[in-house]
């Protein structure tokens, strides 16, 4: 697919769901339009979910709009607009709009989301930065991206940028989530930006989402080369919404779904993705600490998440080791429902045929072992998705197995992510599926 994409009006919503085929080029609409309609179709009360000391905490999709606007408009009167004073970068198509580029350095939060929103639908490009990021290969991507100005989130963040603030000459404003109380005076303050902010804030927002195109600059997305420094890659809306909508239009989402966004934002698979729940009304948990996956999995109980093979390996792996733990007859179970689960992937991952005694034994073992282990990812997974990496063949068999559904897909920066991916509608295990529209 050419950049830009074609489609109809995936926006609309023709009988139950939005649509996805391939019609003339340039219907795929914004990322803020589409963001816009997935709010007033699904008004979802738990679009965003984030961790507090006492428990998540939502915040719902008006709310979301509410402070999407309210920092669109911030970044407006800090002279962020759709490109008339940053002139384009190299490798843009003539007559292209290419905005302001403002860059996010931050872990995965619900501001990360809306920093992100706020800056595409004022036409301003993103230039997202991984939150662990040295502090050479940050100053290197600001440099490079022509970023004017910075949105930050974490206390660790907040303190590399001040280190380093010397070094960014360029930056004309640092915008800080709650920054560190010794460090109030050195940064724009994110929550007094969005204070206050109302209906004429969202009608402007509204406004100028209406006016972006298909085609113009979202992001630039650094992806290190084989050799020498990172390379930014330019995605416009229609590359991001046609991926967003491509890949998920065969998972019936919808807002009784809810996706733990694990994988960092500043990378392209889980940020489309992300963008493929928000689009259809799926809640979304953000998960600042990736290392705290396992417990997050517990609490928020989500039925889906995209994750990368080593996730699946971990899992895996303390499976088996918890099991072998036991003593006892708890270890002969565990290792018959192991030796169950290996006699049914042909029957559970490839839907060929099983024995009544397959079956039974399944069955017996799904109850007393395989309910556990779902529990222990909360319960109510649907399915993963793997990407990033091949994920080895037996370790989807196994989740299959067990009830535990992973769908591989295969991608890269430049297609902004997904090429190709399984789905329910069309699976193979082993492999990373068929091209998507």
């Amino acid at each position: 697919m050419q950049p830009g994409g074609t489609a109809r009006d995936v926006c609309a919503r023709p009988g139950d769901g939005l649509e996805c085929a391939a019609m003339s080029p340039g219907e795929y609409q914004s990322v803020a339009k589409c963001f816009l309609d997935a709010v007033d179709r699904f008004a979802n009360p738990r679009a965003q979910l984030y961790r507090t000391p006492t428990g998540w905490q939502p915040i719902c999709a008006s709310e979301m709009l509410r402070r999407v606007a309210g920092l669109s408009a911030a970044l407006a009167k800090l002279g962020v607009s759709s490109g008339a004073s940053s002139g384009a970068p190299s490798g843009a198509r003539a007559g292209t709009p290419c905005g302001d580029r403002v860059a996010i350095f931050a872990p995965n939060c619900p501001e990360w989301a809306t920093a992100d929103l706020a800056i595409q639908g004022l036409g301003g490009v993103t230039v997202p930065i991984y939150f662990r990021e040295s502090a050479e290969r940050l100053i290197y991507i600001v440099k490079d991206s022509g970023a004017r100005i910075l949105f930050i989130s974490g206390h660790d963040q907040a303190r590399l940028i001040a280190k380093h603030r010397e070094h960014l000459p360029e930056v004309e404003q640092v915008i800080c989530v709650a920054p560190p109380d010794d460090m109030r005076g050195d940064f724009l303050c994110y929550e007094s930006r969005i204070e206050g902010a109302g209906e004429p804030e969202i009608a402007q927002y509204r406004a100028a989402a209406k006016a972006l195109k298909p085609d113009q600059l979202a992001t630039v997305i650094y992806t290190s080369g084989t050799t020498g420094e990172p390379k930014g890659v330019m995605l416009s809306h229609a590359n991001l919404t046609s991926n967003a909508l491509g890949f998920s239009k065969d998972f019936n989402f919808g807002t009784a779904d809810l996706a733990l966004s694990l994988l960092p934002l500043a990378h392209v698979y889980e940020r489309t993705i992300d963008y493929g729940y928000l689009f259809r009304g799926v809640s979304i948990a953000y998960l600042e600490q990736p290392e705290a996956a396992a417990q997050a999995l517990l609490e928020v109980r989500p039925t889906t998440m995209a994750a990368v093979p080593r996730f699946y390996e971990k899992t895996y792996a303390n499976i088996i080791d918890t099991g072998h733990r036991a003593a006892g007859l708890k270890r002969k179970i565990f290792d018959a429902a192991i030796h169950t689960a290996v006699q049914a992937v042909q029957w559970r991952a490839y839907g060929k045929t099983a024995s009544l005694a397959t079956r039974l034994r399944w069955s017996l073992a799904d109850k007393i072992v395989y309910s556990k282990i779902r529990a222990g990812v909360g319960g109510r997974v649907s399915h993963f998705s793997s990407g990033g990496a091949p994920l080895a063949p037996e370790l989807a068999e196994f989740f299959w197995a067990i009830g535990l559904p992973v769908y591989q897909g295969y991608g890269l920066t430049e297609t902004s992510p997904v090429v190709t991916f399984n789905s329910p509608k069309s699976n193979r295990v082993g492999t990373v599926g068929r091209p998507i529209e």
